[in-house]
């Protein structure tokens, strides 16, 4: 008999606000991966609880667009190998309002 292991959750989810409409997620994988991780999911909720979307990536950071501006958010990532393991405590985000974009210098 074959048994799955879950990944553990991933660590230190960060969400940035870039435009009214959008925000990036970035994470570290998890401290257990208990085998390759296939993908992550990105769950992106209101803060009433109300499902928006959730989407699957290969890489530790998303864009998530096509959001509502000055709306807050929750968001949490899961990593999937065979199994999805469990997701991450939500984080909390404001989008920006219209016309407002975040730009980053280095």
């Amino acid at each position: 008999m074959v048994s799955f292991v879950a990944p553990s959750v991933p660590l230190n989810v960060i969400l940035i606000a870039t435009a009214s409409t959008a925000i990036t997620v970035s994470w570290e994988a998890p401290s257990m991966p208990n085998g390759n991780i296939r993908s992550y999911r990105v769950t992106v909720y209101l803060l009433d609880g109300e499902f928006r979307t959730d989407v699957q990536v290969t890489s530790t950071s998303a864009v998530l667009h096509g959001l509502q501006p000055f709306t807050n958010y929750s968001v949490n990532v899961s990593a999937i190998t065979v199994a999805e393991g469990p997701s991450s405590d939500p984080e909390t985000v404001l989008t920006l309002q219209d016309g407002m974009h975040k730009y980053f210098t280095m």
